[in-house]
């Protein structure tokens, strides 16, 4: 009918990743859709050999991916998604881009990145390209250079590590360091703000708003670019560690580690 009414476009679906065999279904049963919309994440890479192998031959258009989520990363020994750097995103968004989309010329019309913006989803930064205050992340510089060919004039900081000490068996208001690694690729001076945030206990999907966790800014009782001294919360619980790194162009990148503190040691 949408043929009839405009045919002079082509139409287009859009499903969430590729299963096993909805490219072959939608060749088989659907035989006006022209143009498959696919979102994927961690099968970005396999993406196209896989839409192959199913018979596909319709163009196909990336219309999500981004870093991993949660359902696809490691956890830590009592469940928490560990989320990568903004740094190690960044290379990701890269890396995928390439597989799906600059590999398969005349079959990938195009693509759309998860999130040109910011959301709490899993964490406040885990697919955002920008932080809440409006500073832009790596990601977007990468994107920018894989979509235009022009590189961003002033780089975001990079991040290398970040890590506590002691990192288990955690206590209600122990006081642990934390320590970072970071640097700017122009070697200008960088600024690091820590903040300890409550594990969310609320997570959702397919885009869901989900609510803002609890912050403790109190909990950080010394701080440099380098390292923080963190007295943790009084009662047990999850919670997120955040290292936010700035530069004076507006540049940012981003890392968290999550910890537990419990009153028995796990």
């Amino acid at each position: 009918m949408a043929k009839k009414e405009d045919p002079l476009h082509p139409s287009m679906t859009v499903i969430a990743e590729i299963g096993d065999d909805k490219v072959k279904k939608i060749h088989d049963l659907c035989k006006s859709i022209d143009i498959i919309g696919i979102n994927s994440y961690g099968g970005a890479f396999t993406v196209r050999e896989r839409y192959l192998k199913q018979g596909g031959t319709k163009p196909y258009v990336i219309t999500e991916f981004g870093p991993l989520g949660p359902w696809e990363v490691q956890k830590t020994p009592w469940g928490a998604p560990i989320e990568h750097s903004s740094t190690e995103k960044a290379e990701f968004y890269r890396k995928a881009y390439k597989a799906a989309v600059q590999d398969a010329p005349g079959l990938c019309l195009g693509s759309y990145v998860f999130l040109w913006g910011q959301k709490q989803e899993a964490t406040a930064t885990w697919f955002g390209m920008f932080l809440e205050n409006g500073q832009r992340l790596e990601a977007t510089d990468t994107m920018k250079e894989l979509w235009t060919g022009k590189q961003a004039s002033d780089k975001c900081p990079k991040i290398t590590t970040l890590s506590i000490s002691p990192a288990d068996g955690l206590k209600p208001g122990q006081t642990i360091r934390a320590n970072l690694v970071a640097s700017d690729p122009e070697g200008k001076k960088l600024s690091v703000k820590w903040l300890l945030k409550s594990e969310a206990k609320v997570q959702l999907t397919a885009g869901q708003s989900e609510p803002k966790v609890q912050e403790y800014p109190d909990a950080v009782r010394s701080a440099t670019t380098t390292h923080a001294e963190v007295t943790l919360p009084s009662q047990p619980g999850e919670y997120r560690l955040f290292a936010y790194v700035s530069d004076p162009a507006g540049g940012a990148a981003v890392t968290n580690i999550p910890l537990r503190t419990s009153q028995n040691r796990p």
